[in-house]
This record gives C-alpha cells, sequence and structure tokens, in this order.
C-alpha cells in the first residue's frame, strides 16, 4: 500500500531464435514494456534489482513458439542472488499451433541490491529455433 512499494510487471517483445540446443536464454524486454515499475528497480532490460531486504513474490507466464518434434527437455528459471528456482523441468508439451505456455511463482528472500532475472532453457532441437512470444511476462513485488 505504499506508494514506492517495490512492484514491477514487464511484458516482452517477439524474440526469435532464443533457446533450442540447450543455450540458456535471459528473458529480455526487447520490443517489449515495463507495463509497472512502481520504484524504478528493474533496469529496463531483464534484471529487477530489490532495493531493500524482504520476501519477494517473482513470477512469469512464458510462451514459446517454433517447436518442434525435437525438443525434449524444457526449464523455467527465476535467478536471484540467493538462490535459483526451476519453475518448470521436464518434456515439452505444445498444442496443435506448436506452441507451449507456462506460467509460475516463487516466494524469495532477497536481500537489498540482490538481482533476478528470468531464464529459459530448452534442449534437444539442433540450433536455436524457439521463439519468445510477445506479452511474455516476468513480475514481481515485495510482500514483507
Amino acid at each position: 500500500t505504499l506508494p514506492l512499494q517495490p512492484t514491477f510487471l514487464v511484458s516482452t517483445g517477439n524474440q526469435i531464435n532464443l533457446t533450442g540446443a540447450a543455450a540458456v536464454a535471459t528473458l529480455a524486454v526487447s520490443g517489449g514494456s515495463e507495463v509497472l515499475d512502481r520504484n524504478a528497480d528493474f533496469d529496463g532490460i531483464s534484471t529487477f534489482t530489490a532495493p531493500v531486504t524482504g520476501a519477494y513474490f517473482l513470477g512469469c507466464s512464458i510462451q514459446l513458439g517454433g517447436i518442434t518434434a525435437a525438443a525434449t527437455n524444457f526449464v523455467i528459471t527465476i535467478v536471484t542472488s540467493n538462490r535459483s528456482y526451476e519453475l518448470f523441468r521436464g518434456n515439452m508439451q505444445e498444442d496443435s499451433g506448436g506452441l507451449s505456455t507456462w506460467s509460475g511463482s516463487v516466494l524469495a528472500d532477497m536481500d537489498a541490491a540482490d538481482i533476478s532475472t528470468l531464464t529459459i532453457q530448452v534442449s534437444g532441437e539442433a540450433g536455436d529455433v524457439n521463439d519468445l512470444n510477445s506479452g511474455s511476462k516476468f513480475f514481481g513485488v515485495l510482500l514483507v
């Protein structure tokens, strides 16, 4: 309820050839927007910096396209200075249009000046062929 309560919500633009050959890609706002950045703690590119020590609710909603039958494994991770939180690790699941959508969240302990990013990794394909669809989100808020 405080006017400068650390809170952010970013939306991505389309990002092509992001991952596929086990490359770890960090989600970037590229072509998207900072929908909300109440305390200017998101760097406008890919990183949230905690201004104070506390418990932060961090989450995402991700949609990947360009998935082929060769894709074997998918990992979404929220990475903080203190630890990494795997939101999903498993086999690819796609709908009939070759899209996969995931969402998840964590309660992360962060100290002042700790950073957080969101990473995506797809394995099994011969090259980095997966595309992050426009409108994928990364968000967070200080709870206590």
